[in-house]
């Protein structure tokens, strides 16, 4: 598989906005740019990471 499959399979293009930024002009290819879709993706997860949780059960 692909590299680009792979990542559209993992992280899908954002749509949306999350803290001001359109997540649809996000580059997937780039770890923060990922890491960030993620998070809007499982809004769990950013709650987690403010609290400075080092686990979250999903």
């Amino acid at each position: 598989m692909s590299e680009k499959r792979r990542r559209d399979w993992a992280v899908p293009p954002g749509r949306g906005h999350v803290d001001g930024i359109d997540l649809g002009l996000l580059d997937r290819a780039h770890p923060d740019g990922r890491a960030l879709l993620v998070r809007a993706e499982h809004p769990e997860l950013g709650r987690a990471l403010a609290q400075g949780r080092g686990e979250v059960v999903v």
